[in-house]
């Protein structure tokens, strides 16, 4: 038994809002880059120890590392992706279609063709397996449902 496993976008262009995530890294680059421009010039390298003791390094990026990530989350819960599995079906439903037309009361067969029909029906149902759903529709003039779809056989 194998499983299939497709993945797909209700709405796929949404994910074209991840093209916007690099461009705005790239803008958080940039303006760090000037505010580290401003800061050097602000102090010189001798003095900084003394104006900024201390320098919160990767902490500082962080928060928008992860504001980023949530972004991506976003732009591709918008897309709004689903999944489908293909599991094996072990359900089927067989409807017997019997003519109970004038015609079938013809004695051309033992005893009558209706009789034959029912005889082999029923055949047919000592052989089926019990899971499987069987029902019945009659026709002359039209059609009529005698018995809808079910696993009782016996009915």
């Amino acid at each position: 038994m194998t499983l299939a496993l497709s993945v797909s976008f209700a709405t796929p262009l949404a994910l074209l809002g991840l093209l916007a995530l690099p461009p705005l890294a790239a803008g958080y680059v940039v303006v760090h880059r000037r505010r580290r421009r401003a800061a050097d010039a602000f102090a010189t390298p001798a003095l900084r120890p003394a104006v900024a003791p201390w320098d919160p390094g990767w902490r500082r990026h962080f928060p928008i590392a992860l504001f980023g990530a949530a972004l991506a989350v976003l732009v591709v819960a918008l897309a709004r992706p689903q999944r489908g599995v293909a599991v094996p079906v072990e359900r089927a439903t067989v409807m017997l279609v019997t003519d109970e037309s004038t015609s079938m009361r013809a004695t051309d067969v033992d005893p009558t063709r209706l009789e034959a029909a029912r005889a082999a029906a029923s055949a047919f149902l000592d052989d089926v397996p019990a899971r499987l759903r069987v029902g019945l529709v009659t026709f002359s003039t039209y059609p009529q449902l005698a018995a809808p779809p079910s696993t009782d056989h016996d009915a």
